[in-house]
């Protein structure tokens, strides 16, 4: 959290990558509403974000804010050695909470395209078109269907 990482396996091996790298890639695929299986389920937790982190340890503090949202500050005591390095962690900490301010699970057939680590915008559900970070996929051959727990992606990070 702190450093804005977070891993997956694939193929075999633990892949670090840093979050927001993956999340500004371009969406490799548009998914309508046309195109779900199954009803989607999205889900706004506007109330469970907050508007700037600060982070601090004896002498240093860092702050980030966020200047998309009005809300509260998140304070956090944490090991920090430097201004510099408690900004970055304010940062990577505020983005982490808020990043599941627009969730969702959607189920499409299958397509092995897609993997967690992707990005995907969604189309024609009205308040919930945008351009989503794929956080889990489950790939059901049985079912011919694949499964994904998405959130949307974050501005101004």
């Amino acid at each position: 959290v702190f450093e804005g990482l977070s891993m997956k396996i694939s193929n075999r091996k633990l892949v670090v990558y840093n979050n927001l790298d993956l999340e500004n890639a371009p969406p490799i695929k548009n998914i309508s509403k046309a195109e779900f299986f199954k009803n989607p389920l999205f889900k706004n937790k506007s109330t469970d974000i907050f508007g700037s982190c600060v982070v601090s340890c004896g002498e240093f503090s860092g702050t980030f804010v966020d200047p998309h949202i009005d809300g509260s500050t998140y304070s956090l005591a944490v090991e920090i050695s430097s201004q510099r390095e408690g900004e970055r962690f304010a940062k990577n900490i505020l983005q982490n909470f808020n990043k599941r301010e627009h969730m969702g699970k959607i189920v499409v057939p299958l397509d092995l395209s897609i993997t967690a680590g992707n990005t995907i915008t969604i189309s024609e559900t009205g308040l919930f078109d945008g351009k989503y970070f794929i956080e889990n996929t489950c790939h059901c051959f049985s079912e011919r269907l694949s499964y994904f727990k998405i959130h949307r992606c974050l501005e101004g990070y």
